[in-house]
């Protein structure tokens, strides 16, 4: 399939996750910073003023010729000074599980946020019980592995209030039911809004200082 024949089918048919995301969270209207966007198959999206953030040299090339704004971009190296604090929303899809430390890389994410703006994640998640031929979240390239449970603390400790956690395969279904689906969907979409002077509870050890962790 050609470039050009991409990009049609692209404009015209969004993953059922971003269209889900688009119909709940209203990303068509808003500035999203999407974060591992490969070719820009979701970006395409996503309300004016979006851009993107990947690493592959040749989804960069990709989405670069079908006139995206793109940067290239390491996750391990923090969200980069320009794109800081001017995003509505962060979409973050397929990518957190591939990440060496995710409390770390959730704290970078909310440099690139407005004030109370969203953050969008979508991993495959694992279960004590399989329903189904999915096993997605144990693919060999992975490093982190989450439960519908462990990913609303694991954000929810990174400074969100976590507003919305479910299945996102059914664009059209209410959320309620959405949120049903995620005990028994292989992936799950969280939504959470960014807490404003977040802190580390006072019995830590630990405070955030400019953003970044600092031991006591």
């Amino acid at each position: 399939m050609t470039d050009s024949a991409l990009d049609s089918g692209s404009r015209l048919s969004p993953t059922r996750r971003v269209a889900f995301a688009v119909r709940h969270f209203e990303l068509a209207e808003k500035r999203v910073l999407d974060v591992g966007c490969g070719g820009g198959e979701s970006l395409r999206h996503f309300g004016p003023g979006s851009v993107g953030l990947e690493l592959n040299d040749e989804y960069v090339r990709r989405a670069r010729s079908r006139g995206l704004p793109i940067h290239q971009w390491n996750f391990v190296d923090g969200i980069p000074s320009p794109l800081r604090g001017r995003f509505d929303a962060v979409w973050c899809s397929n990518l957190l599980e591939h990440v060496l430390s995710p409390h770390l890389f959730l704290l970078d994410l909310r440099q690139a946020l407005v004030a109370g703006g969203l953050l969008l994640i979508v991993v495959p998640v694992s279960r004590r019980l399989r329903v189904g031929p999915w096993g997605g979240f144990d693919a060999a390239d992975h490093v982190s592995f989450f439960t519908p449970f462990t990913l609303r603390h694991t954000v929810a400790r990174a400074g969100y209030d976590v507003r919305y956690l479910g299945c996102a395969s059914v664009p059209g279904a209410p959320r309620t039911l959405s949120s049903l689906l995620a005990h028994v969907s292989p992936s799950v979409l969280l939504a959470a809004s960014m807490v404003e002077d977040f802190q580390y509870p006072e019995k830590a050890h630990k405070q955030l200082v400019d953003g970044k962790p600092v031991f006591a």
